[in-house]
């Protein structure tokens, strides 16, 4: 049932978005499906709060798919997203003195996204096409070596299922005002006056989105950052998938020794790779 046709995974990442986050991204997914989608576009919707779940499977029926996402409008944030690092440079000058070490709950966070993209693309391995994840997502830090291993099975795992990852920052165009905004107090300390409270939080914003970057660039997608529009996102995805090959290759020897054969492929053809 899946042949000839694109194959398109719309995942949110519920549990790193806030709401309006959550609205911005699927305002834009309701807009593909109403304007975008192609008959040729099979689209399944997943999601991921407290737990990994499949909100639709693959389908073509728009009715079934606004359905399943008018579900994701109006849910809360559920206190996955990351938490400090120890540092009271940069902070709100509250009554909370002291700020707590996150730093090992967020590498189990991480580790915790990764595995659901993981788990993902390997319940696709089996599907011959080319496949495509839309990866909505509220910003994902490694936290230096620390995510490394979860990272690399997660791209492994997508290139074996032949998925592309486009992830999409669903914080969309953000301003980084130098002493904050309105969500939070008045900074502490002079790190507002030294350029430090700003650097942290451009630090930070990069952070969040490198790990996603990543992502996409080692499984032959790409990233779409710092836009309030996200419809290029679905546009790049139809573009890449218009036409593709699908090589195959079959051993001749009959030895089950374990060993790895050597390939090489290559094309006469210029311009191509």
């Amino acid at each position: 049932d899946l042949k000839d046709h694109r194959l398109i995974v719309i995942f949110f990442d519920l549990s790193s978005m806030q709401d309006e986050d959550i609205d911005r991204a699927v305002e834009a997914a309701e807009k593909y499906v109403k304007t975008q989608m192609q008959p040729a576009d099979v689209v399944a919707l997943a999601s991921m709060s407290t737990g990994l779940t499949m909100d639709q499977d693959f389908t073509s029926n728009k009715d079934a798919l606004l359905r399943g996402l008018g579900k994701y409008n109006g849910k809360d944030e559920t206190g996955f997203a990351n938490g400090a690092t120890g540092s009271t440079s940069g902070t709100s000058d509250d009554t909370g003195a002291f700020a707590a070490d996150d730093t090992e709950y967020n590498s189990l966070n991480t580790d915790r996204e990764l595995l659901a993209i993981r788990t993902i693309a390997k319940s696709l391995e089996r599907v011959d096409q080319r496949k495509s994840m839309l990866y909505f997502s509220g910003g994902l830090t490694r936290n230096g070596i620390e995510n490394q291993a979860s990272l690399r099975a997660a791209t492994n795992e997508a290139a074996k299922a032949n998925m592309a990852i486009y992830s999409v920052d669903s914080r969309g165009l953000q301003a980084l005002p130098p002493v904050g905004d309105a969500s939070q107090g008045s900074l502490r300390g002079n790190s507002t006056y030294s350029g430090a409270a700003a650097t942290a939080q451009i630090s930070s914003n990069f952070n969040s989105q490198e790990t996603l970057d990543t992502l996409s660039m080692d499984t032959g997608g790409k990233a779409f950052f710092d836009s309030n529009d996200f419809a290029p996102a679905f546009q790049q995805i139809q573009h890449d998938t218009e036409a593709y090959y699908l090589l195959g290759f079959r051993s001749t020897t009959q030895r089950t020794d374990g060993t790895y054969r050597h390939l090489t492929v290559k094309v006469n053809r210029a311009g191509v790779k």
